[in-house]
């Protein structure tokens, strides 16, 4: 049996076993919603996942030995697993079943190997999806659903911050000093992003592409904090957005769709 404590409703700080004991520690750092160390045994490991959030690798701090390393299809299903159970999380960061081959998000489980929900989306149609099994508008490389409850994150969230930020900007004459100030951050960021990119392509000293990876780790883990305080703020022009793509796709020119 397994058991975990949470520091809020979604991310949680310790595994337990089936009579309460203590398994294991999480540490949150770059990344909100996933740990970056796990403290087991007396060993301090870093867990080191990818654009989405999905554990890839699991190091020994201490002797740098790569304890598990997990690799995934397009859509989430398990294809490596060197370690079993070692530590909990999967897939787009939720927490990972072995046995079922099911990932927990919160409010309901996703199976990889069908690509969809196990469940219908709890919020319904606020989620922003027509079907209510999908996944992310099965596009799981994109875009991330952290609650169950609706996409967002990834790469599609930024895209679609961009999209609204656009459509007010260009179509409503709008001005919001923190949202564009914000927009700025954003854009500033990809811009190095995209510059540290270039140098790590013909990049021979093992030592300068280090520090540049580190870098790159930490702007990448700012333009995530700064989408998350855009989405907040362009929350409602994302639905308006989102509604727009529905009707257009509906083929309904005269009205949005009722949600």
């Amino acid at each position: 049996m397994q058991g975990f404590l949470y520091q809020n409703q979604l991310d949680p700080v310790a595994e337990l076993d089936g009579t309460g004991n203590l398994v294991s520690r999480f540490v949150y750092a770059s990344k909100a919603k996933v740990p970056d160390y796990m403290v087991k045994n007396g060993a301090t490991y870093r867990i080191i996942s990818d654009h989405l959030g999905s554990s890839r690798l699991v190091v020994d701090v201490t002797t740098g030995v790569i304890v598990q390393r997990m690799d995934y299809d397009e859509f989430g299903q398990v294809i490596t697993d060197t370690n079993p159970g070692f530590q909990p999380f999967g897939f787009a960061g939720g927490l990972y079943d072995q046995h079922t081959k099911l990932v927990r998000f919160r409010a309901r489980d996703y199976d990889a190997e069908t690509g969809r929900w196990v469940a219908k989306d709890p919020a319904r149609f606020a989620g922003r999806m027509t079907n209510l099994y999908s996944y992310t508008f099965n596009d799981p490389m994109n875009w991330i659903d952290r609650t169950g409850e609706g996409p967002g994150g990834a790469i599609g969230a930024f895209l679609l911050c961009e999209g609204a930020y656009q459509l007010f900007d260009d179509y409503y004459d709008w001005n919001n000093p923190e949202v564009n100030a914000l927009f700025e951050q954003y854009e500033n960021i990809k811009f190095q992003l995209n510059k540290i990119d270039e140098r790590l392509k013909d990049c021979p000293d093992p030592s300068t592409e280090a520090k540049l990876r580190d870098i790159r780790e930490k702007l990448e883990s700012r333009l995530y904090q700064v989408a998350d305080e855009l989405r907040r703020n362009l929350d409602s022009t994302a639905d308006m957005v989102f509604e727009h793509m529905v009707c257009v796709v509906a083929g309904g020119a005269g009205s949005l769709l009722p949600f």
